[in-house]
């Protein structure tokens, strides 16, 4: 049987400022365990980014049941636009899971963290 694969090539996001500090991180696989290890992930991108759209190159390749996470980091400022309702997407292959918004780049959350809502992504992956 064939393998459906693809690759995603770019992340599309808003900010409500500009901010310093930003970076983005990947790694394969599930995120929630992963928060506060730091060696688990590669920075993929840092820099500043503007108030409203940005768009960061990616290049992350995609076979089929396999999940990848994305870190993304504001500076520590609560900037990235989110939204409390999943992605509408054309896409039947890609799927885009809630997450989490953290304080602290790579610091354990507070106990109380994993009882909030998680919110989906309000941009685009590409």
């Amino acid at each position: 049987p064939q393998c459906a694969s693809g690759r995603v090539t770019g992340l599309s996001f808003s900010v409500k400022r500009a901010i310093v500090g930003g970076a983005i991180y990947i790694k394969p696989g599930g995120y929630e365990q992963f928060l506060a290890d730091e060696s688990a992930w590669t920075r993929v991108w840092q820099g500043p980014c503007e108030a409203g759209l940005n768009r960061i190159p990616l290049d992350i390749v995609m076979l089929y049941g396999q999940e990848h996470s994305i870190y993304m980091w504001a500076g520590g400022q609560s900037a990235l636009t989110y939204s409390d309702a999943p992605p509408l997407s054309d896409d039947n292959v890609l799927m885009i899971a809630a997450g989490r918004g953290v304080d602290r780049l790579f610091q354990w959350p507070p106990s109380n963290f994993f009882a909030r809502q998680h919110r989906w992504f309000a941009g685009d992956v590409e």
